[in-house]
C-alpha cells in the first residue's frame, strides 16, 4: 500500500509557482560533471538502492535508481526527498527504470540561500541528470513542486520528455496571481515565523497546533533561509496559457483531489494544456492524493500510450 503522506508536513511541497523558460536546448553542463560513486547494478527496490551522486559546477546532486525499462523520473514536493518515492516507485520498477531526485535543496542535495541559485536551476538539473545517465528522453512524474519542475521541463525542453504526469500541481499564469493567495504566507516564513499558514492554506480546516508542528518538521528537514530562497525564486517561474504551443503533442495527466483547495487551478491548467487529462480524485487532499490507486492506473497507462525506449546502462 502507499503511505499517506498528510503526517509529514505536505504543505511546502506546494508553494511551488511555476516556470516559463524559453530555451530550447540542453542546459549546459559543467565539463568537470562527473559520477562520485560508479554505477551499480540496477536495485530492485529503491530502498536497497545505492545513492549516487553526480556534480555540475558547484552542485552536488543525489539520485537513486531501480528497475530496467523505459526510464521515468519522479520529483517530490518542497522540504521532502527522494525517499517520498521508495513504495510508489518501487511499484513502477516492476516494469520501468525508475529514478528518483533530490532537488536542489532537500535531502542529500547542495543547499544554498539565494533565491538565484533555485527556480530556473531546478527545472536544468533534471534535464543535467538525464544527460548525466545518457537518456534522451524519459517520462517524468511530480507532486506539487515537483509538478511544476516538471511541468517546465515540458515548457522548456519537450524533446527531453515523453509523457508529464502532473499531481496537486501549484500552477499560476503569473506572479501577481500567486501572490495573492500566498504572498502573506511567504512574508512569514521569508521573516522567520515559518511555515503554519502555508500549510492552513493548502490543508484548510487544520489546527494551529497541527499547522504549527507541521512547520517545526518542515524547517527540521529544510532549514528555513533555504526554503525561503526555493518559495522567493518562483517570481520567474510562471507557466502562462500563452506556453501551450510548447508542450503541445506531450501526453498529460493533470491529477488532483477534490478536497485540494488547488482544484481550481488544476481545472484551469487543464483548460488550455494541449494533450492534457484531468483526473479529479474524491475526497482526497494535497497529500492523501498519492495514496489513490486510480492514480497511479492513471499514470501507468499515460506512459504505456507513449513509450520511450529504455536505454541500456553504462
Amino acid at each position: 500500500m502507499v503511505r499517506s503522506m498528510t503526517r509529514r508536513s505536505p504543505i511546502v511541497v506546494l508553494a511551488a509557482a511555476v516556470l516559463m523558460g524559453c530555451a530550447s536546448r540542453s542546459p549546459a553542463i559543467d565539463r568537470g560533471t562527473a559520477a562520485v560513486r560508479s554505477a551499480p547494478l540496477p536495485a530492485s527496490t529503491l530502498a536497497k538502492a545505492e545513492d549516487r551522486f553526480f556534480v555540475a559546477g558547484d552542485v552536488r546532486l543525489r539520485y537513486r535508481e531501480a528497475g530496467r525499462g523505459a526510464p521515468v523520473v519522479l520529483l517530490h514536493g518542497a522540504t521532502r526527498s527522494l525517499e517520498d518515492w521508495v513504495q510508489i516507485g518501487d511499484s513502477l520498477a516492476v516494469n520501468y527504470r525508475v529514478i528518483t531526485l533530490d532537488l536542489r535543496g532537500h535531502g542529500q542535495s547542495s543547499r544554498f540561500t539565494e533565491r538565484a541559485r533555485f527556480g530556473s536551476e531546478m527545472v536544468d538539473d533534471v534535464v543535467r541528470l538525464l544527460d548525466h545517465l545518457h537518456l534522451q528522453r524519459a517520462h517524468l512524474v511530480g507532486h506539487s513542486l515537483g509538478a511544476v519542475v516538471a511541468a517546465n521541463v515540458a515548457t522548456r525542453y519537450p524533446t527531453r520528455v515523453a509523457t508529464v504526469s502532473f499531481i496537486a500541481p501549484p500552477l499560476y499564469a503569473d506572479w501577481a496571481a500567486y501572490m495573492q493567495v500566498y504572498g502573506a504566507a511567504l512574508a512569514e516564513l521569508e521573516s522567520g515565523v515559518g511555515m503554519a499558514r502555508y500549510n492552513q492554506l493548502i490543508f484548510p480546516g487544520i489546527s494551529d497546533s497541527v499547522a504549527t508542528a507541521w512547520s517545526a518538521a518542515a524547517l527540521a528537514a529544510t532549514p528555513a533561509p533555504t526554503l525561503a530562497a526555493v518559495f522567493g525564486s518562483m517570481s520567474a517561474l510562471m507557466i502562462p496559457p500563452s506556453a501551450a504551443a510548447a508542450v503541445r503533442g506531450v501526453p498529460t495527466l493533470i491529477a488532483v483531489g477534490t478536497g485540494d483547495p488547488l482544484l481550481r487551478q488544476a481545472r484551469w491548467l487543464a483548460s488550455w494544456w494541449p494533450d492534457a487529462r484531468l483526473l479529479e480524485l474524491p475526497g482526497a487532499n494535497h497529500g492523501t492524493v498519492m495514496g489513490q490507486p486510480e492514480l497511479w492506473t492513471a499514470v501507468r497507462q499515460l506512459m504505456r500510450a507513449r513509450p520511450t525506449s529504455a536505454v541500456p546502462r553504462e
